[in-house]
């Protein structure tokens, strides 16, 4: 997540950091805790995808595309975390100097 504007937020315990079917507006990056990504299921309680700890990325397709998020993430611990917007990378090809 290097260059463009980086922005660091703390989440307590619990804390929802998007629902599932938000905007897909910015990825981050756990600085410390953990931080864990859920399914809703219509019929059952939400599904645990995964758990991410320092240094994983994620929501990341946010930097690429206007899609809405897929699933939920929630902290499980109080947790730090890095972010960038999407505006911040731009996914227009850049024309070569050389031809």
């Amino acid at each position: 997540m290097s260059g463009g504007k980086i922005k660091k937020h703390v989440f307590r315990e619990g804390e929802v950091i998007f629902e599932e079917g938000g905007p897909g507006d910015y990825a981050y990056m756990v600085m410390q805790g953990e931080i864990g990504i859920y399914k809703n299921l219509r019929s059952e309680a939400p599904l645990r995808l995964a758990i991410l700890y320092k240094g994983d990325i994620f929501g990341e397709m946010a930097l690429f595309d206007a899609r809405r998020r897929q699933n939920r993430t929630q902290s499980r611990s109080a947790s730090r975390l890095a972010n960038r917007n999407s505006t911040a990378v731009s996914t227009t090809p850049t024309q070569s100097s050389n031809q």
